[in-house]
């Protein structure tokens, strides 16, 4: 019995190491689509503004 658990560690962890890194590059993906959306969003404020001081 002990054998059989044990010959399933190291399918256990590559499962979890294969998770972990997964998860890592979602997030990693998820910040830099999160700043390239801010960086956008900060020059469609600006051009706000500049179009909003010219018709004034």
């Amino acid at each position: 019995m002990t054998t059989l658990l044990i010959s399933f560690v190291p399918a256990i962890i590559t499962r979890h190491l294969a998770y972990l890194g997964f998860t890592y590059k979602t997030k990693k993906k998820y910040q830099a689509k999160s700043e390239e959306l801010e960086l956008k969003n900060r020059k469609l404020e600006q051009r706000l503004t500049e179009i909003e001081t010219n018709n004034t």
